[in-house]
């Protein structure tokens, strides 16, 4: 199966290996132990030539099989950038397209510009399985930039976006059935510590993510209390659903074939 992973964060390359941000990573490297081939898209930075085990900001993927398409990154923060994103939008966009015509499952990382031009350009793959990490605030109620609202209309849309599961933090009413809730995960107070001392944290601390708040872009915002830590079995279910849900896209691609 050819995973498709469509997301902002910034990635390098350093002896012909591409690192990330490593909470992003992380994440990442537990969906791709299930698949054969990856493509990212996203912006890519210039090759460091700092050495060590580890990239100058970050961690590296750990799949044998990655090809990356690298897109231009953009914002809309003044009116020099709005020309500018209006340029290179098209060539981002027909990129995009290019990539998920070639994937067998699309990823979709949100809320993000990129996950906004890849929710929609998903609309065009209905009958594709794919999936969102929507990895910010998805209170219907919240006070959030339009674009994220846009996101979240599109995602939510069973008619706009298909044969998907969203995976979102915390369990919201009169959600659509695109939506599944996912839990936000903490580290416990003596992990904490042993993070602290550099130690190393147990094997299920792999599974944890932290809290985020409504800026929430693949970056880690706060910790959680002890009190809201989901309990072992939550992560054993995590992980499993991913696991089960992974293989059985890869059993229907080799059925196709």
């Amino acid at each position: 199966m050819k995973f498709a992973v469509f997301t902002h964060v910034i990635h390098g390359i350093k002896n012909g290996r591409f690192y990330a941000y490593s909470p992003y990573i992380r994440e990442m490297n537990l969906w791709l132990k299930y698949v054969d081939e990856v493509e990212i898209v996203a912006a890519l930075e210039e090759e460091s030539n700092e050495e060590g085990e580890n990239s100058p900001q970050g961690e590296y993927y750990k799949h044998s099989n990655i090809t990356f398409t690298e897109i231009s990154s953009f914002h809309l923060l003044n009116f020099l950038a709005v020309l500018d994103t209006l340029l290179k939008i098209p060539f981002i966009f027909f990129r995009i397209l290019g990539a998920m015509h070639r994937a067998d499952h699309l990823h979709i990382r949100c809320p993000g510009n990129i996950g906004l031009l890849a929710a929609i350009a998903q609309i065009f793959f209905p009958k594709k399985p794919k999936t969102v990490k929507y990895a910010g605030n998805w209170d219907p109620k919240a006070t959030q930039p339009i674009t994220y609202k846009l996101q979240k209309k599109i995602l939510g849309n069973t008619f706009l976006t298909r044969n998907t599961k969203v995976l979102v933090y915390g369990d919201w009413p009169q959600q659509s059935d695109n939506i599944f809730p996912f839990f936000t995960a903490s580290f416990s107070e003596k992990e904490k510590e042993l993070l602290r001392k550099g130690q190393v944290v147990s094997a299920s601390a792999d599974l944890r993510k932290v809290a985020v708040d409504d800026n929430y872009r693949d970056e880690p915002k706060k910790v959680v209390s002890d009190e809201e830590k989901p309990s072992k079995e939550d992560f054993a279910k995590a992980k499993s659903k991913i696991s089960l849900m992974l293989h059985a896209q890869k059993n229907q691609t080799a059925v196709k074939i």
